[in-house]
């Protein structure tokens, strides 16, 4: 396995960019925030009401101009040292009656998510061999053995464990018509899996294109959008929820996993501005005082109400086996932000997956699979991981079939039909929400 692909320790505290995040009241005028950093400043910041979020490579704008408006959001980044500020001195604007809260900017991880990661490797022999250095060796599997193509006499094919879980595979829907955001580390455009597919791309990342040198976007984009029928010559499950949306790739995080949570609020903008129905987030950070009500809240309301769904991995940060249960990350931990638990196959909490604790903000809204997930990486291949980051796009990709069967199912609606329409387990509604969740599934559709 590939160095860019293996997994990166947690933090116990967030990692500061060296930036400020500024909340200005909702319902101040659009051009407050703007004009307020202008008096301290004394030069205008960039304001994405210019111009579309694609235009904006946010390092570079705060190194031309200090700062960074989201007039959409009535949020800023601020780099104070650019303007040869101290921090304190924009701290104090938190005293002005349309300013909600001053706060370090923080890095956003995809790796942390990643708990365990087992390359899959095509063999000489035709099967599938694990590849799996400096990692606890998993237990042999058997091959995938050949399957024989569909017919009309013979629909069945063969399908990963958890679209089985969800019922995707059951469904008679393939998000056809439905936007789907993938706000990760990019994706691999030259996997055979996505050939002649229409994609919309935008790279946030200061100088990295949208091409995903990690391997965490194509596995999770794969999961909730990837291929619907099994690729023969290499004997590959179908591993993709709703292989017939649209496919809308941010990349937010940079080839190392890592990201700026300024570069995550460009990225959900984008979408936003892109008309996206589901906007999917496999990344995260340690939880912060004021998060459950806080930046991400205020972005989510707005989402559901322009109709569109923020879904969001957990973390990984629990260890269960040793009596540790971690608190929902942000952004999952938002309460209008869809968070998203791990599930393994014989449907238990998976050891990893965080929780819903009250005394420390968010609650998990409902589940899905997230060990042992089979999914495309880059280079043409394939891997399975565990991860609340795999659990997340399996909910997208209910998601997009939900949408697709009913138009109405859109924003808070779709919210309400993933929680009511789960499968209810014999488990705390603190680790899993509502539960399982189901795809919809066509009378007949076997």
């Amino acid at each position: 396995m590939s160095d860019h692909l293996k997994p990166r320790v947690a933090t116990e505290q967030p990692e500061p960019t060296g930036s400020l995040l500024i909340s200005f009241r909702e319902d101040c005028d659009l051009g407050a925030p703007a004009a307020k950093l202008e008096q301290i400043m004394g030069r205008a910041p960039a304001r994405s009401s210019d111009y579309r979020m694609h235009v904006m490579d946010l390092a570079e704008t705060l190194h031309n101009d200090g700062a960074a408006v989201f007039d959409e959001f009535r949020l800023a980044v601020v780099d104070p040292g650019v303007c040869g500020f101290e921090t304190n001195m924009f701290e104090g604007i938190a005293e002005d009656t349309d300013v909600v809260s001053v706060r370090p900017e923080y890095r956003m991880e995809a790796s942390n998510l990643l708990l365990r990661m087992v390359g899959l490797r095509r063999q000489n022999d035709g099967g599938w061999g694990y590849d799996t250095p400096e990692m606890e060796e998993p237990e042999p599997q058997p091959a995938p053995q050949p399957q024989p193509e569909p017919t009309p006499e013979n629909p069945s094919r063969p399908t990963t464990w958890g679209l089985r879980a969800v019922m995707a595979d059951r469904s008679g829907f393939g998000g056809a018509g439905v936007k789907v955001a993938i706000l990760d580390t990019g994706l691999d455009f030259e996997h055979p899996d996505y050939a002649g597919r229409a994609i919309i791309s935008e790279s946030f990342v200061s100088g990295e294109t949208a091409q995903d040198g990690q391997g965490h976007g194509t596995h999770v984009a794969g999961t909730a959008v990837g291929l619907r029928m099994p690729r023969a010559d290499l004997n590959a499950p179908r591993y993709g929820v709703a292989p017939d949306a649209d496919l809308f790739v941010g990349k937010v995080l940079g080839d190392n996993g890592s990201g700026r949570e300024g570069d995550i609020l460009a990225g959900i903008l984008w979408a936003l501005q892109n008309e996206c129905d589901i906007i999917s987030m496999s990344l995260g950070r340690r939880p912060i005082p004021g998060d459950a009500t806080g930046d991400y809240d205020r972005v989510g309301r707005i989402a559901l109400e322009q109709g569109s769904l923020i879904i969001a991995a957990a973390g990984n940060e629990s260890n269960r086996s040793f009596g540790r249960i971690a608190p929902v990350g942000a952004p999952a931990n938002a309460r209008a932000v869809l968070a998203v638990a791990a599930l393994d196959e014989a449907f238990d909490i998976a050891d990893f997956s965080n929780g819903g604790l009250e005394a420390d903000g968010g609650a998990i809204d409902i589940a899905a699979p997230g060990v042992d997930i089979f999914s495309a990486i880059p280079g043409g291949d394939y891997a399975r991981f565990a991860g609340t980051s795999m659990a997340a796009p399996h909910v997208a990709g209910v998601a997009a079939l939900l949408a697709q069967s009913n138009p109405s199912l859109r924003g808070q609606a779709l919210w309400d039909a993933l929680t009511a329409g789960a499968r209810r387990l014999e488990l705390p509604a603190r680790d899993i929400g509502a539960g399982l969740a189901q795809a919809p599934v066509d009378v007949g559709v076997v």
